[in-house]
């Protein structure tokens, strides 16, 4: 069962790994991007910050969308971590059950215009373009860092 689809350009550290995989019983944590699929430094960092006794896949988006339709309905409780919105919009564009995005955290890229939505969510006008198609679908699209933060919600305010 897909628990949480998440975009934080920081990938998997301390809120990730052990706030939300502890509060949703995370057993699996699917790190999908073209790039960080053949970094193999990359991997093996992600590997050391996972928690312990929780599987860690790093996989093409690809690859990533096919491995996710897997665990639309089964037991496993799956955590997806993205790193930026165009990766969240293709993996959405390919498993129509996901509903919700999590948006932890997406840093100002310097030299491109960006709008900030939060202290911790800052889109390009690329990126928001993507997430209005998102909330187009249907998706919920929320801002929270921690699994006890209030939902900041996206949707209406792009």
């Amino acid at each position: 069962m897909i628990k949480l689809f998440r975009i934080d350009d920081r990938l998997l550290h301390g809120q990730v790994a052990f706030a939300w995989t502890k509060t949703l019983g995370i057993d699996t944590i699917y790190v999908v991007n073209d790039k960080l699929a053949v970094d193999e430094i990359t991997k093996m960092t992600l590997n050391i910050a996972k928690p312990r006794g929780t599987k860690l896949s790093v996989l093409d988006v690809a690859s990533g969308i096919e491995e996710i339709k897997k665990h639309v309905k089964d037991r496993t409780n799956v955590m997806i971590i993205v790193n930026n919105v165009f990766d969240a919009k293709e993996i959405t564009d390919g498993v129509n059950e996901i509903k919700t995005i999590n948006f932890g955290g997406i840093h100002e890229i310097p030299g491109s215009q960006n709008k900030r939505f939060s202290h911790s969510v800052c889109l390009t006008y690329d990126d928001i373009d993507a997430c209005k198609k998102m909330a187009e679908k249907g998706i919920e699209l929320e801002i929270r860092a921690v699994p006890e933060d209030k939902k900041n919600l996206l949707n209406g305010k792009l």
